[in-house]
């Protein structure tokens, strides 16, 4: 038993020292208590974008279609004017393994978010200062932050996805020389892999991938590895299109849910309302 919780003691102050001190530490830990004690708390039920979203899930799962309304042609479905689809595949793993459990969703979605702030922490740990642990503190416990991670929405899962694969473009370039050609193939396709996934999530994925490629160019990244990551983004985006082309007979990357917002904006005889 006191071995289990020496263990357990060493590898809380690794942690510490890799977030820049204990109080970061703790600090992360109510986080997580707190966003996931405020989702069970109030358990807000799915409305809007995020009753669609759970409507799309249940039905990837129950019917195996990416559909909204099943009773109707695929084609004249609305699921696909939603953004989407990544999170919405999301939730139909989530529930295809614990049922429709939204606490479920809630915690990862939390763990997600402290995940995030860790990475800030961790990259921000040789600037420690009293105005650095307020922005963390800020980040956390921000009402609306909170309130977010609370719903069934996307934003929570593309942050932790467009995070995770920047610092795995970081990572990897701190390990050039160190490994395998080989290797070096599959880990940037892959995180060409990560950046198709985070489009497919949100289409603001796209832009991101953009400035990774401009700003790995600039750090004179081979063109070779540049080649493996937009193969990597070509492989996983491909069966999304070629689905959407099979179903609306037209080239549609995500959704058609960019169309829509423009057309509300810009419409000479729009209030800004759907």
């Amino acid at each position: 038993m006191n071995a289990y919780l020496n263990g357990i003691r060493t590898q809380w102050k690794r942690f510490a020292a890799w977030l820049g001190g204990e109080g970061i530490a703790l600090l992360l830990v109510v986080g997580f208590v707190v966003h996931v004690g405020y989702a069970v708390a109030y358990r807000i039920p799915p409305t809007v974008d995020a009753k669609r979203y759970v409507t799309v899930a249940i039905n990837l799962v129950e019917r195996g279609v990416y559909c909204l309304e099943c009773t109707v042609p695929l084609a004249a479905d609305m699921a696909v004017h939603g953004v989407g689809p990544g999170y919405q595949f999301f939730l139909a793993g989530v529930f295809a393994m614990v049922g429709t459990q939204f606490w479920v969703v809630w915690m990862l979605q939390a763990l997600m978010f402290v995940g995030v702030v860790a990475w800030i922490a961790h990259r921000t740990r040789a600037h420690a200062s009293w105005q650095r642990n307020v922005f963390l503190g800020v980040l956390l416990f921000h009402p609306d932050i909170v309130q977010a991670n609370a719903m069934l929405m996307t934003d929570t899962l593309f942050m932790a996805m467009v995070f995770a694969v920047c610092e795995a473009c970081i990572w990897l370039l701190s390990q050039k020389g160190q490994r395998s050609s080989r290797w070096m193939v599959v880990a940037w396709t892959l995180i060409g892999g990560g950046f198709a996934l985070a489009n497919l999530i949100r289409p603001t994925g796209l832009p991101f991938f953009l400035l990774a490629l401009a700003a790995l160019t600039y750090l004179r990244l081979s063109w070779k590895h540049l080649a493996l990551i937009v193969g990597g983004f070509i492989l996983v985006q491909t069966p999304w299109v070629v689905r959407n082309y099979r179903v609306y007979d037209h080239f549609l990357l995500n959704s058609a849910v960019g169309g829509i917002n423009l057309w509300v904006g810009l419409h000479p005889d729009g209030d800004g309302r759907y």
